[in-house]
């Protein structure tokens, strides 16, 4: 399916268009060397090597932008660990600490990545007191910075001071972090999502209620976690297997949702790509929209309208078993609709000495930031194109964004969400010699 996401972001004057570039260089090796240490088996040595490459290009650029340079550090001290390389991970987290002494104001998620990483090499190193105390820090910053059970980091985090409580024999504590850790991945796995740390918060909890001599709970987390504990080899079965059928959709059995009343009057259009885990009795036990039509209502009246039609199990040497089946739906109604209603913003809520911001109508292109607004008026699911990975520029912005409240959008006498495009503009400093927008 061609996919049509609104492409948000924004509009800066940057003064050096190469410095874009050179974020964009290191980003990418970043995410490159990320795929290489998780492969089985984990190539760490061409990771490194990678992850060197950035390392070169993000000192160049350290006093424009500390937090590549920072992102790229705590990835080295991430190989390290992973490579059990204890004493290289040491000395580069020395570096890391003594660089954001320099650089205090990187307080953000790369922060808590890092304290996440220091727990991690606590763990291994038998220090559980400064594990413990390095992960609660990471859990506050994760907790600030979550905007959504799909986005949050906190079940991993959870799942890790977990095993530490279970390595300290704290059992009360422990059980409370793992529980949490479970909950939290049970709700990201029916959106599809997932986190290395999952299998292990149950084998731990299991462990917590064994030792406290609670072996029902334990046989009750074992029964509710099987597919974690047990998880079908899928890819396996797809990749290699013949005698692998996959789920479908019996499309003549579905319906097309109904337009909601708003969608014909305006112009109201997207298109989605839909994902269901279906049981080995054909049964729904998971879906989620794994690409936004970017209207709320659309995804629901689209979930809701295919979760009512039939499906073929999936089937692995002729027995059934559960599998995934996938969906794609445009909405394409009433191309000379109404124009949506512009957000009116609260301007006593806009705060910048630095920026002006300005609405965009024409089509989102990449120097905007895109983001919708719910039904008190509050921005969110901000989007920022190719600038996401500026650092501490984009999080200003950001930050600006967050603070700005709008005025409730009624459409037939009932309050609904909106969307906005904006891009920021640097006001015109005293001194006109002024011109980077870096801080």
């Amino acid at each position: 399916m061609k996919n049509f996401p609104l492409v948000p972001a924004l509009a800066l004057l940057l003064s050096n268009a190469t410095y874009a570039d050179t974020a964009g260089n290191v980003n990418e090796l970043i995410s490159t060397a990320a795929k290489e240490s998780s492969r089985i088996p984990a190539n760490i040595e061409n990771s490194l090597s990678l992850n060197q490459q950035a390392l070169v290009i993000a000192d160049k650029v350290q006093t424009t932008s500390p937090l590549l340079l920072f992102r790229v550090l705590t990835q080295k001290m991430e190989l390290h660990i992973k490579s059990r390389q204890l004493d290289q991970a040491q000395k580069v987290c020395s570096q890391i600490l003594a660089f954001r002494e320099i650089h205090p104001q990187l307080t953000g998620q790369s922060y808590a990545n890092f304290l996440h990483m220091y727990a991690e090499l606590f763990l291994l190193q038998e220090k559980l007191a400064e594990a413990e105390q390095a992960s609660l820090q990471a859990i506050e910053i994760f907790g600030k910075n979550s905007g959504s059970v799909r986005a949050t980091r906190l079940d991993e985090e959870f799942a890790f001071l977990g095993k530490v409580y279970v390595r300290q024999r704290e059992w009360d504590k422990a059980e409370n972090y793992l529980r949490l850790a479970v909950y939290l991945n049970k709700v990201k796995r029916e959106f599809g999502l997932d986190n290395s740390y999952k299998k292990n918060a149950v084998l731990d909890l299991i462990k917590v209620y064994q030792e406290t001599k609670r072996d029902d709970l334990a046989k009750q987390v074992e029964v509710d976690m099987k597919e974690v504990l047990n998880p079908p080899n899928i890819i396996w079965q797809v990749a290699l297997n013949p005698k692998y059928k996959a789920a479908e959709l019996v499309k003549e059995s579905c319906k097309n949702p109904p337009f909601p009343p708003e969608t014909t009057r305006y112009a109201m259009e997207g298109s989605m790509s839909l994902k269901f885990l279906i049981a080995e009795d054909g049964e729904v036990i998971g879906k989620y929209a794994s690409i936004s039509s970017d209207w709320k209502r659309l995804d629901d009246m689209a979930l809701y309208a295919i979760a009512q039609c039939k499906f073929n199990v999936a089937t692995f040497e002729g027995r059934p078993v559960a599998g995934w089946a996938y969906y794609d739906y445009d909405w394409k109604v009433n191309p000379g609709g109404k124009p949506y209603p512009k957000p009116e913003l609260i301007e006593s809520s806009y705060q910048s000495d630095i920026f002006d911001m300005e609405f965009t109508t024409a089509k989102p292109q990449e120097n905007e930031i895109n983001f919708k607004i719910d039904v008190d008026g509050k921005p969110y699911g901000f989007r920022g194109g190719n600038f996401k990975n500026e650092g501490n520029l984009y999080g200003e912005l950001i930050g600006i964004l967050e603070k700005c409240r709008f005025i409730p959008t009624v459409i037939d006498g009932e309050v609904r969400g909106n969307r906005a495009s904006v891009r920021f503009v640097r006001k015109q400093p005293a001194d006109k010699n002024i011109v980077s927008l870096s801080q």
